[in-house]
Order: C-alpha cells, then sequence, then structure tokens
C-alpha cells in the first residue's frame, strides 16, 4: 500500500489508488472494463487475461517460467505481455546471491526500464487499436 499511495501521489487527481481496498469480485469488475492492466507476477497478472483484458507484467527472476511467462501454448491474443531482464541466476527462488537492502529491489527487478514497459503498453494498446491508413486519401 506505501508504494500505491507514493504511485498515486505523484499521479494526483488522474490516479484512483485502490490498492487493498477492493474485493476479488469488485476487482475482476474493474479489470473487465480496463483496457489494459500492468502487474507484476501476482494474481492480477492471471485475473486480467481470464477477463479479457490485456496485460502488462513485469518479471523478477525468482519463479521465473513456473507461473509466467505463459507459453506459446497459451492464445497469444490473451497471454500477458512479459518485460524481463534475464540474468543467469533466474530460478532462484528469490534467495538473491546479490545485496539487497530490506525492503529493497531485487536487481533483476531493478534492471526492467520504465522505457520497456513503457514500450510493452503501447504494442499492448496498438494490436487493438492500429494505425490509421490514409489509403484512398487524396
Amino acid at each position: 500500500r506505501p508504494l500505491a499511495e507514493a504511485i498515486a501521489s505523484t499521479l494526483g487527481a488522474r490516479c484512483l489508488n485502490l490498492a487493498g481496498k477492493t474485493t476479488l469480485i469488485e476487482t475482476g469488475a474493474l479489470l473487465k472494463s480496463a483496457r489494459l492492466a500492468i502487474a507484476n507476477e501476482s494474481a492480477i497478472a492471471h485475473f486480467a487475461p481470464f477477463v479479457g483484458t490485456k496485460c502488462v507484467v513485469l518479471l523478477g527472476g525468482g519463479h521465473f517460467g513456473r507461473f509466467l511467462p505463459y507459453g506459446d501454448d497459451v492464445d497469444a491474443a490473451i497471454r500477458p505481455k512479459a518485460v524481463f531482464q534475464a540474468m543467469d541466476c533466474y530460478g532462484c527462488n528469490w534467495h538473491c546471491r546479490f545485496p539487497v537492502d530490506k525492503g529493497g529491489v531485487f536487481p533483476c527487478v531493478d534492471r526492467i526500464s520504465a522505457e520497456e514497459v513503457w514500450l510493452a503498453v503501447v504494442a499492448a494498446y496498438e494490436s487493438d487499436h492500429p494505425p490509421r491508413s490514409d489509403a484512398g486519401a487524396s
């Protein structure tokens, strides 16, 4: 909740922070009405595609491949778009060999840039809203 509050305060009036304030049913309804969800490796990453909402998910290496990313056997139209920076230590079960301060960010997560996430968001949005064609215009 503190992180969500910090993000919401940065975004100001454009953001409604509902972290920890919704039931599972309410969360499903919110996701179903959303154009896109951005999540970490959590229930939202699985719930969004279940209700038909595109999802961009930021993945670290702790459980990489166990739950996410989904395999090619899952329809690409509903498969969450995974954003990650692979490291040779992936699959560590969150027993990181690198120093991480208490409450700090694991290096595999910290290496994900905002630009990478933004590009995944744009790609997901554009897949539903292809660029307008000027074909036939004079």
